[in-house]
């Protein structure tokens, strides 16, 4: 299950363990830092707002501490016609106009990219190296050496499968997904990297939060975040419904499939446990288990 609904939270989830503010709920329509940003258990940062101050543990830091690398594929970051360059987020206070669910500018969205939401990463040279355009995920792939340890590879706003269009008049819908997951997955597994032992992780962020698929539910022993308004009628924390993962390995046995209720603080757990990380966040909670050595 996601754990909230809208990407920015589930992408926060991820590189951090962190749960959602109200901001980062809403794709931080301002890009605010999270202030008090109080320390409270698990490690969660307490406070309004959606960027994280310097101290914010975050897996690619875990990744850099132990000489490993990682790097950020983002579409729609450098590319023709795109304003966007490596590492692009508003100015620290101001409005961020593609944050709303309309047609926008152009296809690149900051909220797809978060990791320019921990001011550890935009604070550092590793966020203009690193916080890059797909165009580069092709040659990085020449060779094992040049393939960072962990990517994140994210499509921009014409291919999120978004039932609005990126731009007036753009196809919308699973139709460009599509053509986004066939161009960029045999990238990957036809690459040395992944030959040598790469595993491949193809999942959404949320399932739709209304109408007749709306999904609010959550899993794997879910809290109340401290950062969200909570109700005495709610039985259980509200998530961002079950979405689905589909993962491809040598090491896997094709065919294979799990019930086993997941989400993306399972997944932040299950690539830490890879590479023998301590677990940040959510991420160490008890009742949340990386995924299944049997899948």
């Amino acid at each position: 299950d996601a754990v909230a609904h809208e990407e920015l939270a589930n992408g926060v989830a991820l590189l951090s363990g962190q749960g959602p503010t109200v901001e980062t709920a809403a794709n931080c329509p301002t890009y605010t830092d999270i202030a008090p940003a109080a320390l409270a258990p698990s490690g969660q940062v307490t406070g309004s707002g959606c960027v994280y101050p310097a101290s914010t543990q975050t897996l690619p830091g875990q990744l850099t501490a132990r000489h490993l690398t990682w790097r950020g594929y983002i579409e729609g970051i450098g590319e023709p016609g795109s304003q966007a360059g490596a590492c692009a987020h508003p100015a620290p206070g101001a409005a961020d106009p593609t944050a709303a669910q309309t047609a926008s500018p152009g296809p690149y969205a900051t909220f797809r990219n978060p990791f320019v939401y921990f001011q550890s990463i935009t604070g550092s040279p590793a966020c203009a190296a690193d916080d890059v355009g797909l165009s580069r995920l092709k040659g990085d792939l020449a060779s094992a050496k040049s393939t960072p340890s962990f990517s994140y590879v994210v499509p921009d706003r014409c291919h999120d499968g978004n039932p609005t269009p990126c731009t007036a008049g753009a196809p919308a819908g699973m139709g460009p997904a599509d053509a986004f997951v066939q161009k960029v997955v045999p990238e990957i597994l036809t690459s040395k990297a992944y030959h040598e032992g790469g595993l491949l992780v193809i999942t959404v962020d949320d399932a739709p939060s209304g109408g007749e698929y709306g999904d609010s539910s959550s899993c794997c022993g879910q809290p109340h975040f401290p950062n969200l308004p909570t109700s005495s009628s709610t039985l259980s924390p509200r998530g961002g419904g079950a979405v689905g993962a589909l993962l491809i390995s040598r090491y896997l046995k094709a065919g294979t499939t799990s019930q086993e209720p997941f989400n993306h603080f399972s997944l932040l757990r299950s690539i830490e446990d890879l590479f023998r990380l301590p677990h940040l966040g959510y991420a160490g909670l008890a009742g949340v288990k990386p995924f299944e050595p049997s899948m």
